[in-house]
């Protein structure tokens, strides 16, 4: 499952989106997020978006409280723009959606326009890199990232197949982790912002050797 769409350059993404702001919810480049949409602003916000780009950007309520009247409408500064590739309607007036990470991007100026659903410039460009790492293979430390895989084996309780992992790209597996992984807003905003897939590599491995531990001393953090 993934979008039908390749971009290749951030030339071809907008200067402009239409903004998701969810607490706790992770995308990015490369990985999947289903959502489950019931609110009439964020209804319209995906009619509007499979009219023209099917392109939303998922984003965080600001994280800290020291929020000042031009801060953006209360947002963080990096989201990830997502894809709409798969879409149901559930007969009671809701949308399920799962959306493909793009690329992420630095939410800029709010745009006042009509629509019931927040609109913002933003700028793509930092983020280029992460077009190209959609289609490449890392170099990245298989090793490290099996224990990555074992230690949320252990938090979880479940086994891994190590054929399906092998199958996946290094990318994937740790976009998927960051993904699903039940951390802090917090944590999440700062997998997030990792300058590249290494040093988000290296953070996982660090959180989830946290959570081990919270597990081990009898702290329940599996939902």
């Amino acid at each position: 499952m993934a979008s039908n769409i390749k971009y290749t350059s951030i030339a071809e993404l907008p200067n402009q989106l239409r903004l998701f702001p969810l607490s706790g919810a992770t995308l990015l480049p490369g990985s999947f997020l289903p959502l489950n949409i019931f609110e009439p602003r964020y209804l319209s916000m995906v009619d509007d978006a499979l009219s023209k780009d099917r392109l939303i950007g998922m984003i965080q309520p600001k994280l800290s409280h020291d929020i000042t009247p031009n801060d953006d409408m209360g947002l963080e500064k990096v989201g990830c723009a997502g894809r709409i590739i798969q879409l149901a309607e559930t007969g009671d007036g809701r949308y399920r959606i799962t959306l493909y990470g793009i690329a992420r991007f630095n939410c800029l100026d709010f745009i006042d326009s009509s629509t019931p659903f927040l609109c913002h410039k933003v700028d793509f460009s930092h983020f280029a890199n992460d077009l190209q790492n959609s289609t490449s293979e890392f170099q990245l430390d298989r090793d490290k990232i099996q224990k990555i895989l074992e230690l949320f084996a252990e938090i979880a309780n479940i086994n891994i197949e190590k054929n399906e992992v092998d199958n996946l790209s290094s990318q994937m597996l740790i976009n998927t982790l960051a993904t699903i992984g039940n951390f802090t807003p917090i944590e999440k905003q700062a997998l997030l912002e990792a300058s590249d897939i290494s040093v988000r590599a290296e953070l996982l491995y660090s959180l989830a050797e946290l959570m081990l531990v919270k597990k081990q001393s009898g702290k329940d953090i599996i939902q």
